[in-house]
């Protein structure tokens, strides 16, 4: 009986064991995916910046460009202030075709954030699914040690008459005991 006991004991520890290394895993699942919500949230930050800051680029350069081409038309003797002249076709040209650009940068910046925060909540998701899973994994496994430890408790040894047993059960090997000058060892 002191055997069922030790050996109970043992299922109770090793199922505290699988229990505790099950519970580590999900909190280090669940820290994980904690982690990279977190890095996508900023990255969706970083992305919105960048895009402001390249859209704000993109207009200025837009505005270098139209001084330029304002200089190189007056050198070559065009009147920039008269009405409905190819300067005024270049001009709005530039600001048409910069603006489009940062516009275009901004949004493309926009979408790519957005890709992120998706990725973060979608990190957040695997966060509470982790958690979720090992607290049904952990408790799995304590239910499933504790009915192998219960059932190993109630284990009984048997016995059996004597008489039961066959007599050619009941010779002994002794051909591996060794025997010293005055008799048995």
């Amino acid at each position: 009986m002191a055997a069922a006991g030790a050996a109970a004991v043992a299922m109770w520890v090793s199922t505290a064991l699988a229990a505790a290394s099950t519970a580590y895993a999900a909190v280090s699942a669940r820290n994980q995916a904690k982690a990279q919500s977190k890095q996508a949230e900023q990255n969706a930050r970083n992305a919105e910046s960048a895009g402001r800051v390249e859209a704000s680029r993109i207009r200025e350069l837009g505005k270098k460009q139209a001084s330029a081409a304002q200089a190189q038309m007056a050198a070559n003797g065009l009147d920039l202030n008269a009405e409905n002249t190819v300067v005024d076709v270049v001009e709005d040209d530039i600001s048409f075709n910069s603006s489009k650009d940062a516009w275009t940068s901004f949004f493309n910046a926009k979408n790519q954030s957005a890709q992120f925060r998706t990725d973060a909540s979608a990190y957040n998701a695997q966060a509470r699914n982790a958690t979720v899973s090992g607290i049904l994994n952990t408790g799995s496994t304590l239910l499933s040690g504790a009915s192998q430890a219960s059932q190993m408790s109630k284990a009984s040894t048997t016995t059996q008459p004597i008489s039961s047993i066959q007599s050619n059960q009941l010779t002994m090997d002794t051909s591996r005991i060794r025997t010293s000058q005055n008799g048995w060892a």
